[in-house]
């Protein structure tokens, strides 16, 4: 995804344990919700509740499942891919090549979901039956890319980038043995996903490598 919030960041969220006062509705950064949630479009099972960015592929919505009762991503597929049998074709053998990609340091794909219904609300931000969408695991956090801006004179100390590199490599590596390779791995495809605090000891963080969806 390359488009952010103008210092980088995922619009809305903030560090761990804190909340979000949304419309009056509290949404934690695991991607959960109290109360009501802040539903901006709904397309079948599935309701669109804020965006998260833009990458060259299509645009990119944080959702709710509604069946599984779990926060997720939604990457909308432009319709003139959707269109293109071929196109289309291509992304259903590399999404059945790289949803059975299960490591803690990969964003995972759940479903490849063509659109039946849609409320006014998704059809005004684009959505319309026939579209297809990617479906993945919802990582909360920010881009390595705008993490690395906040740090002191934008510089990552040696243990950071030490374990940052590692956890990116780990994921890499299992790819790589099950056939599978990125195309596109930069700061803004890479998510730093857990950064709190215990006591005067930060917790180790959580990488996620992001947009394996379209590789192959």
């Amino acid at each position: 995804m390359d488009e952010f919030d103008m210092d980088g960041s995922i619009p809305g969220v903030k560090p761990a344990g804190a909340k979000k006062q949304q419309s009056g509705m509290d949404l934690d950064t695991d991607g959960s919700f109290n109360g009501k949630r802040p539903v901006i479009g709904i397309i079948d099972r599935y309701e669109i509740t804020r965006p998260l960015g833009k990458g060259a592929f299509g645009e990119v919505y944080q959702g709710w499942d509604t069946v599984s009762r779990l926060p997720i991503a939604i990457k909308m597929i432009p319709a003139e891919v959707g269109a293109d049998h071929e196109e289309m074709e291509e992304i259903r053998y590399n999404f059945g090549l790289t949803s059975k990609l299960y490591h803690p340091n990969i964003v995972s794909l759940l479903h490849l979901h063509p659109v039946d219904n849609t409320d006014q609300r998704a059809r005004e931000l684009g959505f319309k039956k026939s579209d297809f969408l990617i479906i993945m695991e919802y990582a909360p956090g920010e881009t390595l890319f705008a993490w690395r801006r906040r740090q002191p004179n934008r510089v990552l100390s040696l243990d950071k980038a030490l374990s940052c590199c590692a956890k990116i490599a780990e994921a890499i590596d299992y790819a790589h043995s099950q056939n599978i390779i990125h195309r596109d791995i930069k700061p803004k495809n890479v998510m730093v996903t857990r950064q709190s605090t215990t006591g005067n000891h930060p917790s180790e963080m959580s990488i996620k490598v992001l947009d394996f969806g379209l590789g192959g």
